[in-house]
């Protein structure tokens, strides 16, 4: 995955996440390179720790880190979703709808 967001960022210019998800969410162009950046810094970290693991400590303990790893995603993805809410603007019907409170 993040060879694939690597190659769509600096080789295509487009970006992946934009692409995917920009008609849902809007967004800033630096925040979405920034969501990017992050999620390609998270599957090589996630990647590296797998090898680490898997290289270092035994196929029990490699498989316990495969099932009781979930906490890493959840975590990324939670904060994935604060950040998103954080930086997304208000949009023009939320602006009406408090308005009209």
């Amino acid at each position: 995955m993040a060879l694939g967001l690597f190659f769509s960022q600096f080789i295509l210019k487009k970006n992946f996440l934009k692409t995917m998800l920009g008609s849902q969410v809007n967004l800033p162009d630096a925040n979405w390179q920034t969501l990017s950046l992050a999620w390609i810094a998270y599957c090589i970290f996630m990647a590296s720790l797998n090898a680490y693991v898997a290289y270092e400590f035994s196929t029990e303990e490699w498989v316990n880190f495969k099932i009781w790893g979930y906490v890493f995603p959840l975590a990324f993805i939670v904060g994935t979703g604060f950040y998103i809410a954080k930086h997304v603007p208000p949009s023009e019907n939320n602006s009406e709808d408090e308005a009209n409170k």
